[in-house]
């Protein structure tokens, strides 16, 4: 839930996604957002000092 109406589209997100294995074995599970304009996360994380700017695909 959003906070705020100001806020939307600025916050969290909740989402699922149903899935049946229909294969035993290892997966990887992967996220990406992508904006209003079309763009998307970087599959690999930009070096920047301390952390705070990551912003790459999360990986499951």
């Amino acid at each position: 839930m959003l906070e705020s109406a100001k806020n939307a589209g600025y916050g969290w997100q909740s989402w699922s996604y149903e899935w049946s294995v229909l294969d035993k074995g290892e997966y990887k599970i992967m996220t990406k957002a992508t904006d209003s304009y079309d763009r998307t996360q970087p599959t690999l994380p930009f070096w920047n000092r301390k952390g705070y700017g990551y912003n790459a695909i999360d990986e499951i």
